[in-house]
């Protein structure tokens, strides 16, 4: 009797890895379209993404269908949140050359895993694993079909060192600590507790981190000092996984892109990425795509997008909470570690954000 054929790893645009299960060792596919993926903010399961039944596999008999199969390029935005990198994908997003794909659950599940076990992020076999098979799924398109760009939640920045592979390309969306802070106060109730949770969840594992965690949490007993403390904590974690990530790559400048920047010259930024990626399009697609995007709100695309608006919240937020976003840029310019990003940040921005 023939043996038993390996199930075969499925891939976009017909089937998105939804949902990675590592304890019942189950993964979970939802079939869906290029263009559900295309015109969804996020894939996380927010807004109904299958047009078919789910379908399951066993993780090791997925990992065994890949062992034989080349690894494929990935193309990542990554991210700190709130800073522009939805807007980033969607302007390399040019259907017919290019499909974005932001914040997929596959690595959010892998991310929760590594938590919930207190992993380290450097280097477990098991980690690498499950990133290898999300990979396989998230960017082994058809050949000849649209190159996928995938744009993880900032969740899944603890899995930098298993995502950031020879076959990775990446940049690296990044924004000032005080325009952080400012973020995440104009997203209200649910941006702040976000923030809060986003924080232990990065922390956690790395005992230096932890011991960060309870000095914000120890800065002050006003609950909405506590959670701007706990925000400035979330911006230094990521800046430092950034650097590392790129410093294990080599990579330098090139891939940073600010917020700033973006809101500055989208066109501009939307090239820079799409050197450092490999992506290929031209200045017309580019430019086509600018033009179609940037007034759309980057995750409503039914809204417009209004700058004046934003600089409003911006002034409203600094009208109640500036002097509590002085307090936590405070502490965290005195007590966090430097990190300074190959040629950008660091203590230089450090200055001009007090």
């Amino acid at each position: 009797m023939p043996p038993a054929k390996t199930p075969e790893a499925p891939s976009l645009p017909a089937f998105l890895l939804h949902r990675v299960d590592p304890v019942e060792s189950r993964l979970t596919y939802l079939p869906t379209s290029s263009g559900i993926l295309r015109a969804a903010s996020f894939v996380d399961g927010r807004t109904p993404l299958a047009t078919g039944r789910p379908i399951t596999r066993r993780i090791d008999d997925v990992l065994r269908a890949l062992e034989p199969v080349p690894a494929p390029r990935r193309r990542f935005i990554f991210h700190g949140a709130f800073g522009g990198s939805t807007l980033l994908s969607r302007l390399l997003d040019c259907p017919g050359k290019t499909l974005a794909v932001r914040e997929p659950n596959s690595l959010v599940d892998i991310a929760d895993w590594v938590v919930s076990g207190a992993r380290s992020d450097q280097g477990d076999s098991r980690t690498r694993q499950l990133v290898r098979l999300a990979c396989a799924n998230l960017f082994a398109s058809p050949p000849g079909s649209e190159t996928i760009v995938v744009k993880p939640s900032n969740w899944a920045n603890n899995l930098l060192p298993a995502l950031c592979d020879p076959d990775s390309e990446a940049v690296f969306v990044t924004m000032r600590p005080r325009a952080f802070l400012r973020a995440v106060f104009r997203g209200g109730r649910e941006r702040l507790a976000f923030a809060a949770r986003a924080t232990a969840h990065l922390a956690a594992g790395h005992a230096g981190d932890v011991s960060l965690l309870g000095a914000a949490a120890g800065a002050s007993r006003h609950p909405l000092d506590q959670v701007a403390h706990f925000a400035a904590l979330l911006h230094h974690l990521q800046l430092r996984r950034f650097d590392r990530a790129m410093r294990l790559r080599d990579w330098d400048r090139d891939r940073i892109i600010s917020y700033e920047e973006l809101a500055a010259s989208p066109l501009a930024a939307a090239g820079i990425a799409n050197r450092a990626l490999g992506l290929g399009l031209s200045l017309e697609d580019l430019s086509r795509s600018v033009a179609e995007k940037r007034k759309m709100h980057a995750k409503d695309g039914s809204a417009v997008f209004e700058p004046a608006d934003s600089r409003q919240r911006d002034e409203a937020v600094e009208a109640h909470h500036g002097d509590r976003i002085d307090r936590a840029l405070a502490w965290y310019r005195d007590c966090l570690p430097d990190v300074a990003l190959p040629g950008d940040t660091g203590a230089a921005a450090r200055a001009a954000s007090a």
